[in-house]
């Protein structure tokens, strides 16, 4: 485990690069937050910038434990219920069908390209990897 101090060195790095990120996309490209930073953190991990996974203290239970439960509380925080009954009817229509051909497409393709023997693994990830992000939906 590296030193507390060069952890959170490289924490208020990525934060002020996400600060930055946010003030390049709305005064120079007009992408959507997201996106744009989601391209940026594609290039850092195509060109490897930055530190390695391991110098950072970065893990699967910082991201479930640290990171996801603030996301989804505050989406549903500021979720209305009377907008999403008004809506309830398009939803189901669309999101339901929609995680269905979705799990199929992914699966097979996973199936087909990745080598993956069974099929039913195929679909299993394409079925966890097919519901969409919760936050994003919401906004």
């Amino acid at each position: 485990m590296p030193p507390i101090e060069h952890t959170v060195g490289i924490y208020i790095g990525l934060l002020l690069l996400a600060c930055m990120v946010a003030i390049a996309s709305k005064f120079v490209t007009h992408l959507p937050y997201t996106i744009f930073l989601t391209l940026c953190g594609l290039l850092i991990g195509v060109f490897h910038f930055g530190p390695d996974l391991s110098d950072t203290g970065f893990g699967h239970e910082l991201i479930f434990f640290v990171f996801l439960p603030p996301l989804l509380f505050l989406g549903a925080f500021h979720m209305e219920l009377n907008r999403l009954l008004k809506h309830i009817w398009p939803i189901v229509c669309f999101a339901i069908p929609g995680v269905i051909v979705s799990t199929l497409l992914v699966g097979g393709i996973v199936g087909w390209l990745g080598g993956i023997s069974s099929v039913m693994v195929a679909m299993l990830f394409g079925s966890l990897i097919s519901p969409t992000d919760p936050v994003s939906v919401l906004a």
